[in-house]
């Protein structure tokens, strides 16, 4: 997970901090993987698997601690919490206790997948749990988007069609 926190780090400053659109990159990326994993994962070399599966927890481990720690932080400022940090450690361990519960419930279906279609039909639910995680954050990734365009907005030109006025001579020197 550091190596991946250490990366997602470094893209969320290349994206002026906006974690939303940093978690949805990562999860792009990890969907194809994962299907890499679906089709070709029994026909792979182990040393191939081993950098791939290195790979993804890149793409997990880095918004995990985005999550768990950016957000966190982010919802303890929060207007509602009325500027009490004790509330911090509690919002984490909401954070956390969520992602574990979850995390327990995947796990739960997994065997029984695994039994009846296969680790291909494995790959495929975790992809369809990666779609549907980046899905959620649809509202929050449209608003980081559409208010970055807002801040950095430039102003429009003026045409200057059709308003010829010659050339200076100050010009030429």
């Amino acid at each position: 997970m550091m190596p991946g926190g250490v990366i997602v780090g470094y893209v969320s400053d290349l994206y002026d901090g906006r974690r939303a659109c940093v978690i949805a990159t990562f999860m792009c990326l990890l969907m194809p993987l994962l299907w890499v994993f679906a089709v070709f994962s029994n026909t792979m070399p182990p040393v191939l698997l081993l950098v791939l599966l290195g790979l993804m927890g890149i793409l997990v481990g880095g918004p995990n601690n985005i999550i768990t720690s950016a957000v966190a932080a982010d919802l303890a400022d929060h207007p509602s919490i009325g500027g009490n940090t004790r509330v911090l450690g509690t919002v984490t361990g909401i954070i956390n206790g969520s992602g574990s519960i979850t995390a327990a419930m995947g796990l739960m279906v997994i065997g029984p997948l695994q039994k009846v279609g296969g680790w291909t039909a494995v790959w495929y639910f975790l992809i369809a749990c990666v779609a549907v995680g980046t899905a959620l954050m649809g509202p929050k990734i449209y608003k980081e988007i559409t208010a970055h365009e807002f801040t950095t907005a430039k102003p429009e030109a003026k045409s200057t069609a059709g308003t010829y006025k010659g050339v200076s001579t100050k010009d030429i020197a």
